[in-house]
């Protein structure tokens, strides 16, 4: 027997409503920042690539040690060789430039976050936990050790200690921190960023500064 019409439009209207949430999140601004920084990892592999490529074939032209991709070719350098290094260069050019695009665009996108976090790594944070949406709904452990998905995996497998920190540790606060201090210094960090993402993803007034100001407290964060 078939549900009766009412059942039938209700279910029409939730899967409807389903669609609708699934496109929303789609097609919100971070999704251009994602982007980019999918953009900027490519263009930084093939800069090393080329790097790596130009510095043999220099040596080997010039007969020499190791070449710096960046040394001056010598003049009967082949053709082929001088346009990898030509490549080589605008690749850089291009990373810069997507660089500076995300570090313009991350502030307009999630404010708290760049303030708190930098607006590059608030990009990378944001990029790796797929939409500033789903960054909003992370509990601060799980910010902590993003980007250290394999190391997890490892630890979960057994065998491999815990990471204390993943994509963090580009942070300052992080980094420059002693060794033995690193992981409470990413774990107030990551409570923090939580607070940040969802301050941005549900309207809020902006409160990076603040949030970056409370970590020097010495109070730990629950």
């Amino acid at each position: 027997m078939s549900p009766p019409p009412s059942e039938l439009a209700a279910l029409r209207e939730a899967t409807l409503e389903q669609v609708r949430a699934a496109l929303a999140e789609a097609v919100t601004p971070d999704r251009g920042l994602l982007q980019g920084v999918r953009a900027l990892d490519e263009a930084l592999e093939a800069e090393n690539r080329l790097a790596e490529r130009l510095a043999r074939w220099a040596a080997e032209a010039a007969g020499a040690a190791r070449q710096p991709p960046a040394a001056e070719l010598l003049p009967d350098a082949p053709e082929p060789l001088r346009e990898l290094q030509v490549a080589w260069r605008e690749s850089g050019a291009r990373g810069e430039r997507l660089r500076d695009w995300l570090e313009a665009q991350a502030p307009d996108v999630a404010p708290s976050l760049a303030a708190l976090l930098g607006p590059l790594l608030a990009a990378r944070v944001i990029a790796a936990a797929g939409s500033l949406p789903r960054l909003a709904r992370l509990p601060g452990s799980t910010i902590q050790t993003l980007g250290a998905e394999r190391a997890l995996f490892a630890h979960r497998g057994g065998g491999a200690p815990p990471p204390k920190h993943g994509l963090l540790l580009a942070h300052p606060l992080v980094r420059d921190a002693p060794r033995r201090e690193r992981g409470r210094m990413a774990r107030r960090l990551a409570a923090k960023a939580a607070i940040a993402a969802r301050v941005d993803c549900y309207g809020g007034e902006p409160c990076g500064a603040e949030l970056l100001a409370a970590l020097g407290s010495d109070d730990p964060v629950k």
